[in-house]
């Protein structure tokens, strides 16, 4: 098991340098700038550009593509943020803040002041259609997350897929970004181009999730991700070479890898009654950093359980301890932090997950490609840049 790293070497502080440079840096945070990339460096230039690719792991980028461009330009290694996963590590690109503060802490999550288990991305209610919005409920307001763009001095911009631009989601962390939508990569990749042309400094976050889509499907090791990886070396470098001259720093990196599982280590909750009756809520997270809200009183069988039956697919830990030990982030916390973690979290070893079903839900589960983990191959992202 890994933690992650808000030292200096992770995505946390790859958007600290960035807050640093464009004019939020005076405020009082306890966040290190990149040890990769500073502030300075940033200022220096009139665009920055920053490509969030979902899912590409440095194991991923090394297997599919070792001799490619993304590859030739990287500058190093960082770690993604807990748990390893798209709500949390998405959320601290948009905001450059830690999991501590920002209290989005993965797919699913109890929204003890809705009293309702939720997913903040699509904003649903779990087990169900119903949207959040649809009760009246103002994302801004119930996540309470600062967004990075509402404290950049310069003209910012976010380019998403078109079915997710309008979200919820995306618009309480939006700011004063303009937004772009797109409908495949190279309607993406030209955005970016045009914003280049452009003579006023600017700052650029484009989101593509199709890799994460295929390994989920296929499995991160799958020759359908392989041949998507190739794609996307080759467009990201025919953008680096259009952008020569334009004095743009074109930045690449991604939000968490995968680990692929296997049927034997697809763990059903429905197969382990005794531990099911223990819980107070659906399981929340994700797959491979499992919250659990344990009874009253149950403490002991819940552990004894674990101890009997699963200790070789997980290790348990009391919430409070990992938030003690900085395994979500340094600093200030969100006010319901601590109802978001659980009473418990298991952390899932090598290829093993934990998942439960409800009415309502599709399923059974057959995801082969899983993360949220802290295993390396979830937790190490990769730093690419070319130019100016």
């Amino acid at each position: 098991m890994q933690q992650p790293d808000y030292q200096g070497h992770g995505i946390f502080n790859l958007m600290a340098s960035i807050r640093h440079a464009f004019g939020a840096g005076h405020e009082a945070s306890p966040a290190a700038e990149c040890a990769l990339i500073d502030a300075s460096e940033l200022r220096e230039v009139r665009h920055v550009m920053l490509i969030v690719i979902d899912g590409m792991g440095v194991a991923q980028l090394e297997d599919h593509c070792p001799d490619g461009a993304l590859a030739a330009a990287r500058r190093g290694t960082l770690s993604s943020v807990f748990p390893s996963t798209t709500a949390s590590a998405i959320t601290t690109f948009m905001s450059a803040d830690a999991p501590l503060r920002h209290g989005l802490t993965g797919w699913h999550m109890w929204f003890r002041e809705l009293g309702v288990v939720g997913a903040p991305l699509p904003f649903h209610v779990r087990g169900s259609r119903d949207d959040l919005g649809h009760w009246g409920i103002d994302a801004a307001s119930l996540f309470n997350t600062r967004s990075l763009f509402a404290q950049l001095h310069r003209e910012s911009y976010i380019i998403h897929p078109a079915n997710l631009a309008g979200s919820a989601y995306t618009r309480a962390h939006a700011g004063k970004a303009r937004l772009k939508k797109y409908r495949n990569l190279a309607g993406m990749l030209k955005h970016l181009a045009h914003i280049a042309k452009g003579t006023r400094h600017s700052y650029s976050y484009a989101y593509w999730p199709q890799l994460d889509a295929l390994s989920h499907v296929h499995g991160a090791h799958s020759r359908e991700c392989a041949e998507h990886l190739l794609e996307l070396d080759e467009a990201i470098a025919d953008l680096a070479r259009k952008l020569r001259g334009t004095g743009t720093l074109l930045l690449v990196c991604a939000d968490h890898g995968f680990v692929d599982t296997r049927p034997q280590t697809r763990i059903l909750l429905e197969r382990h009654p005794d531990l099911a009756r223990t819980l107070l809520l659906p399981l929340c997270g994700e797959p491979r950093t499992v919250y659990c809200y344990v009874r009253a009183g149950a403490d002991e069988d819940f552990s004894a359980y674990i101890a009997e039956h699963l200790q070789h697919a997980c290790e348990v830990h009391h919430s409070a301890d990992l938030l003690a030990n900085g395994y979500l982030g340094l600093g200030q916390q969100h006010p319901e932090i601590h109802s978001r973690v659980g009473s418990h979290v298991l952390l899932m070893k090598d290829h093993y997950c934990l998942v439960d079903r409800l009415p309502g839900e599709p399923g059974p589960f057959r995801q082969v490609g899983v993360h949220g983990g802290m295993s390396e191959a979830e937790l190490r992202v990769p730093l690419i840049s070319f130019g100016p």
